[in-house]
């Protein structure tokens, strides 16, 4: 749905599932993998739900999600693990 269909302001979010901020992204993903069925690393990595990588990583996928999605704020479980993306996205 576009904003404008909606005819006034519409904010999306996304609630975050998982938080990693790590240079080994493929054994991140993999725990993540492990748990969830039939879920794919392609997917895995579209999603807005697990924001796995570097800060810079991140920043990255949240701004593709953002044009993709026009996802306008995440809410996140752990603010702490989060602070070094929030740090880099001022």
């Amino acid at each position: 749905m576009e904003r404008e269909a909606a005819g006034r302001d519409v904010e999306f979010n996304a609630l975050v599932q998982v938080v990693t901020i790590t240079d080994d992204v493929e054994v991140a993903e993999d725990a993540v993998l492990d748990r969830v069925d039939g879920l794919t690393r392609s997917d895995l990595r579209a999603i807005p739900y697990a924001l796995i990588g570097s800060v810079g990583e991140i920043v990255d996928k949240l701004e593709r999600c953002r044009e993709r999605w026009g996802i306008t704020y995440f809410t996140v479980r752990d603010l702490d693990a989060f602070a070094p993306v929030i740090a880099a996205c001022r």
